[in-house]
């Protein structure tokens, strides 16, 4: 469920804010509605990722009529408990949830392989094509940009399709004509470049892509469909503007992209660019620049400024908003250990801020369940033996707080040896003392039994000048029972003492150590103690 909020909700809800202004400002210029939709798309598009780096904003909402009281809740969980066939199982949550993954991935790989081939495919028209020669065509870009206040090189270029006209590219943009347009009209060759140097002004093919990417991800949802066609509808209506404002007719600009458009089926188009005649548009264009009520200015600064932070105002608390139901509620959890089996008959308490500590104990299937839980702050404990006892703080506040999955982490084992010799007439002593550390040992686990032990022996020279230490050493018992990877773990160790230790802590052999019936290898940690005694 948090996951269809995070991914669905919040940003559908973005979008359908974005629509309805579309809607209110229909008589306004398209360059406007093309900001509010780009922003939109992008900003909804990241609703679900800040969800969960925002601050919280909660709500509380009201328990159903038909929610269970107290003495019943707890009535149903003991029938519960009682009845495990009845219960859902984690089993078949995690099956779904991981199908529902796997579709999700297999969409967006191939939402983003089709954006990758079109820009393959761009790459081979750009291959194909030839540059323009004709000075006409030349001296109309260079006016145009000059215009429009374009300073990077285009790349002029002259397909040998009759169908190709689209802009792309980012540095060097690239301009590809058809076939023979070098026998287009002055006035044509200045419309047509007007309307695709505007889409590189503002940028267009870099915002397509991206917001086909973030299409790519929530493909699922139909509303990012609809937002990224009208978002293309209100790039080529902009760009339409731009034409217009130049001073060109409207009537006879339309004729000319009637005609490209029968010249250019919609299979041809290449997704990737911003080709500037779209079949399925074309007829709402036209209306468009044919009705006199409509503004075809463009944006200002200020109002695409105000149109981001508008946005982004109201998707920041649409991302940190989260409800929680009113009133106490039972917590649920599963205890596991290390390798996900379930712990059964493990104690579990719950200690609230203020108030009596509760304890429940994990049934056969590990589940625990506390009922009338009220949202708080909350110590949840769980101590087992063989394993390492845990504390863990949490706040319940939100609905998926209410469920819980604990993993006990290994235990600790220490192996601590003495070794004792008489003190020398005239010792110089000289001590090295270290801390005390721990060994992990797993889950449900049969400790290693140690069969071949070995005992240190003082060197004979160190013994005599009376110095002692203590050398920490960690080493790994493998799965035949042997020791392996061992180390001193401190650098304020006699070198002698630490070779003596090694020596008989090397020849130490176990018994294999089994977690839920299986070898693991096991981290050990020796306390190696070298001591001298008064005569």
């Amino acid at each position: 469920m948090t996951l269809l909020i995070d991914w669905l909700v919040r940003p559908s809800v973005v979008l359908v804010l974005a629509f309805a202004m579309v809607a209110l400002l229909r008589s306004r210029a398209a360059a406007l509605r093309h900001c509010i939709l780009a922003v939109a798309i992008l900003v909804g598009g990241l609703t679900g990722p800040l969800s969960a780096i925002v601050p919280e904003w909660m709500i509380t909402v009201p328990q159903r009529s038909d929610a269970i009281q107290p003495h019943a809740a707890q009535a149903a969980v003991v029938s519960t408990v009682a009845s495990p066939e009845q219960r859902p199982q984690p089993t078949a949550t995690f099956r779904i949830t991981t199908t529902l993954i796997a579709v999700w991935l297999c969409g967006v790989v191939l939402s983003l392989a089709r954006i990758a081939l079109s820009l393959i495919g761009l790459r081979r028209v750009a291959a194909r094509a030839d540059l323009v020669e004709e000075p006409r065509w030349h001296a109309a870009l260079a006016d145009v940009s000059s215009r429009l206040g374009i300073a990077r090189p285009i790349q002029l270029l002259e397909s040998g399709s009759r169908y190709d006209l689209a802009t792309w590219g980012i540095r060097r943009p690239c301009l590809v004509v058809p076939a023979r347009a070098s026998s287009w009209s002055d006035a044509w060759i200045h419309a047509l470049l007007c309307h695709e140097l505007e889409h590189i002004r503002r940028g267009d093919w870099l915002l397509n892509v991206v917001t086909d990417a973030v299409q790519a991800v929530h493909w699922f949802n139909p509303l990012f469909w609809l937002a990224r066609r009208r978002l293309r509808l209100e790039s080529e209506r902009a760009c339409d503007d731009a034409v217009l404002r130049a001073g060109a007719m409207a009537s006879e600009y339309a004729s000319q992209l009637v005609a490209i458009a029968r010249r250019q089926p919609s299979a041809a188009l290449l997704t990737a660019a911003v080709p500037m005649s779209r079949p399925s548009t074309l007829q709402r264009r036209i209306a468009a620049m044919l009705n006199p009520r409509l503004v075809h200015e463009s944006i200002t600064r200020s109002a695409a400024a105000a149109v981001v932070l508008g946005l982004v105002g109201i998707a920041l608390p649409i991302a940190a908003l989260q409800a929680r139901q009113a009133g106490a509620r039972a917590l649920e959890g599963v205890v596991y250990d290390a390798t996900g089996a379930v712990v059964a008959e493990a104690p579990v308490s719950l200690q609230p801020a203020s108030g009596a500590t509760r304890k429940v104990t994990t049934d056969s299937e590990g589940r625990f369940t506390f009922a009338d839980v009220a949202s708080g702050q909350y110590t949840l404990g769980v101590e087992v033996a063989g394993f390492a006892r845990l504390s863990q703080k949490m706040t319940l506040a939100r609905d998926r707080d209410w469920t819980r999955a604990v993993t006990l982490q290994v235990g600790t084992v220490q192996e601590e040896i003495v070794v004792t010799e008489r003190r020398p007439d005239q010792p110089a002593p000289s001590k090295v003392a270290t801390g005390p550390t721990r060994v992990r040992v797993g889950g449900l686990i049969r400790p290693p039994t140690k069969t071949k032990d070995v005992k240190p022996i003082y060197p004979p020279a160190l013994r005599d000048a009376g110095v002692e230490g203590v050398v920490p050493l960690e080493a790994t018992i493998g799965l035949d029972g042997t020791v392996q990877h061992l180390r001193v773990v401190s650098a304020q160790v006699h070198p002698d003492l630490a070779k003596a230790a090694m020596a008989a802590v090397r020849q130490w052999q176990f018994t294999p150590t089994l977690l839920n019936g299986q070898p693991t290898e096991v981290v050990m940690v020796v306390t190696v103690a070298f001591q001298l005694e008064q005569k």
